[in-house]
C-alpha cells in the first residue's frame, strides 16, 4: 500500500498539471503561454536545482571537489562544440560553393532562358479550356 501512495504522490501532480493544460488548450487554443514559460524558466528551474542540491545531503567539500570536474567538463565540451560547429560551417560553405558553381556553369552552358510572358497559359490545354 505504501508503494501505491508513493506512486500517487509522484504521478498525480504530473497528470493534474497536464490535464489542466489540456483543458485550457481545448477551451482557448490561442492561450498566451508567456507567463507560464517565464515562470518555469526563471523560478521553477532554479528552485528545482536548489532542491536537488540541498536534498541530497552532500557536504560543501564534496560539492567543491565535483564542481571542478564539472567545470572541466563544461570547458572541454565548449571547445569540442566550437570545433564541431566550425567544421560544420566549413563543410556547409564548401557544399554551398559547389552548388552555386554548378548552377552558374549550368546557366552559362545552357544560355539564359527567357521567362514566359504572364498572359500565356502553361500546361496541357484542352479543347474546352481554349477560348
Amino acid at each position: 500500500m505504501e508503494l501505491y501512495l508513493k506512486l500517487f504522490e509522484v504521478l498525480f501532480p504530473v497528470f493534474f498539471v497536464v490535464g489542466i493544460g489540456y483543458y485550457l488548450g481545448k477551451n482557448n487554443p490561442k492561450i498566451d503561454t508567456t507567463f507560464i514559460t517565464n515562470f518555469a524558466a526563471n523560478i521553477g528551474t532554479p528552485a528545482m536545482i536548489l532542491y536537488a542540491l540541498t536534498s541530497t545531503g552532500i557536504s560543501f567539500e564534496i560539492f567543491k571537489d565535483y564542481f571542478w570536474y564539472f567545470l572541466i567538463a563544461i570547458i572541454a565540451f565548449t571547445f569540442i562544440g566550437i570545433i564541431f560547429l566550425s567544421y560544420i560551417f566549413v563543410i556547409g560553405a564548401i557544399v554551398g560553393l559547389i552548388i552555386y558553381s554548378a548552377a552558374w556553369i549550368r546557366i552559362k552552358l545552357s544560355g539564359k532562358k527567357s521567362s514566359p510572358t504572364p498572359n500565356t497559359q502553361q500546361g496541357n490545354v484542352y479543347e474546352h479550356d481554349a477560348k
